[in-house]
């Protein structure tokens, strides 16, 4: 229903029922040609349609409404064809807020999909379904506006990167404590990605996002690094490293001077019970001249006892030709550290006996003792008669 409404126009076509002149209507059935470039108003009775539209793609109208100082009230608007902006009042019924939008900017395009919604402050729904062609360009909001989406794998979220000191990134919070950050930064070349604890990076400097101790996850041009912050209020120390050549290094950080730390644990579960056998292994893998990943070297830890009370550990050392080799072995008695080489089983220390300044016979004595332990530690092998 259009009441007291006024009608501008530029030129109406002849197809249109018009002189294809600027013109100007002052009443119902009756057209006044005018100068170009020329404006005019009248005030329409009320219709019960209005159709206004071009003749084709050469042509174009823009109907403007008026109800005297007031806002023009719509019973239906179709906004399909080659409709590319709407401002003014939309009903909710009829799909708009039903709120004058002097402060609110509403856009609409057929040929992208796009929306635009601008305000000082406003907040932007999107629901799961429907919404792809709305997340196809990129979105800005600002620190004042909220961004509330739920995405499938079908949606791009495109968040900006940190510049200079700006700290851009997606935060993860309750609402009143930021606890974690992820953030994306590029700059002299170098690429970079933040997975933080507690922390965020401006562009420059760390900086807290609470007061409590934090880390952090590094993905850049040089490969891995894990970052611990050790105070809530410290620099950030490096705890761990993988290089793009695939180079690992561990740095422990404490206050020991006078005592070895532990600097790397290497712990195997089982969800049985453990025997005789149960351990781990350290392999080492070469490319020969053939042929990749052979394998050059192990390193066994296991339980010689594996009874809680009386257990034994065992650590044996292999080398590789075209068979694994043992080339050396240590093993815990109960009471003393006993050893084997070159593929012998371990033993204790082994004591010699005799007399190195008597008899003969008592030189001969001591010498095959001292046979008999070096062959039991398994360096010489005893053939002597």
């Amino acid at each position: 229903m259009l009441t007291n409404a006024t009608l501008f126009t530029d030129k109406l076509p002849r197809a249109k029922g018009g002189t294809g002149l600027n013109g100007l209507l002052t009443g119902p059935g009756f057209l006044k040609q005018i100068s170009a470039g020329s404006t005019f108003t009248v005030a329409l009775p009320t219709f019960g349609e209005i159709n206004f539209g071009a003749a084709s793609g050469a042509e174009s109208a823009v109907l403007h409404l008026h109800t005297g100082t007031g806002t023009a009230t719509f019973d239906s608007i179709d906004l399909t064809g080659a409709l590319s902006a709407l401002s003014g009042v939309l009903t909710a019924a009829h799909g708009g807020t039903g709120v004058n939008n002097s402060t609110r900017t509403l856009t609409v395009s057929t040929n992208g999909g796009t929306l635009a919604f601008s305000a000082a402050s406003s907040t932007l729904t999107i629901p799961a379904t429907g919404t792809a062609a709305l997340l196809g360009t990129a979105q800005t909001f600002s620190a004042d506006n909220v961004f509330s989406a739920t995405l499938d794998a079908r949606q791009l979220l495109r968040v900006f990167n940190t510049s200079g000191s700006t700290g851009y990134g997606l935060r993860f919070g309750d609402g009143s404590t930021d606890i974690g950050a992820f953030q994306s930064l590029d700059s002299g070349g170098t690429s970079a990605f933040f997975f933080s604890a507690n922390r965020h990076f401006d562009g420059t400097n760390w900086q807290q996002l609470n007061a409590r101790v934090g880390s952090s996850l590094l993905l850049n041009n040089n490969g891995l690094n894990f970052f611990a912050f050790l105070a809530a209020s410290s620099a950030p120390v490096t705890a761990f490293t993988v290089n793009m050549a695939g180079l690992m290094s561990t740095y422990l950080s404490d206050a020991a001077t006078n005592a070895a730390s532990l600097a790397i644990a290497n712990r195997h579960s089982t969800s049985g019970t453990p025997a005789v056998g149960f351990g781990s292994i350290t392999r080492v893998f070469l490319d020969s001249s053939t042929t990749a990943d052979q394998t050059a070297s192990d390193d066994y830890v296991l339980w010689a006892t594996a009874t809680h009370a009386s257990r034994k550990a065992r650590r044996s050392l292999y080398i590789y030709d075209t068979a694994q080799r043992e080339w050396l072995r240590g093993e815990a008695s109960g009471t003393a550290a006993m050893i084997g080489m070159l593929g012998a089983a371990a033993v204790v220390r082994q004591n010699i006996t005799g007399v190195t300044t008597g008899t003969l016979a008592q030189l001969q004595a001591a010498v095959r003792n001292l046979l008999t332990g070096l062959a039991n530690l398994g360096p010489i092998t005893d053939s002597t008669t």
